[in-house]
């Protein structure tokens, strides 16, 4: 995703604790990676809904109580570290099997890698 960002192909913006999307060109829109996005039922992403920026698609993520794993990394003990690495693979695995979904399309920056801190699970 970060070549999106720097290609000037998304425009990331804060919004309190949670981030969203704006696609330069709403023709980047994929319908179908949406519709599976949003019918992912094991936790393995952010919750994220579709809306509009200034007549663009912006797409809003809601992070809620996950915690960014940049942010997680120095209180981890090595036991911790094991599962979330775990669980991000399994994450990875999943997307890749799905064949809806394109991996190259999902942020994997340490601050946009999410953690629930008392399951450790991960969402992308």
């Amino acid at each position: 995703m970060n070549r999106l960002l720097e290609n000037g192909q998304l425009r990331e913006l804060a919004c309190g604790l949670n981030f969203a999307y704006i696609l330069k060109d709403n023709s980047m829109f994929l319908p179908t990676e949406y519709k599976v996005l949003q019918n992912q039922n094991n936790g393995g992403f952010v919750k994220c809904m579709k809306m509009q920026y200034n007549g663009h698609v912006q797409l809003y993520y809601m992070i809620n109580s996950l915690k960014p794993l940049s942010n997680m990394l120095p209180y981890m003990d090595p036991d911790s570290f094991l599962v979330v690495l775990t669980n991000l693979f399994a994450d990875i695995i999943e997307i890749r099997g799905n064949g809806f979904l394109s991996c190259r399309n999902v942020e994997l920056a340490f601050d946009k890698i999410f953690v629930d801190p008392n399951t450790l699970k991960v969402s992308l």
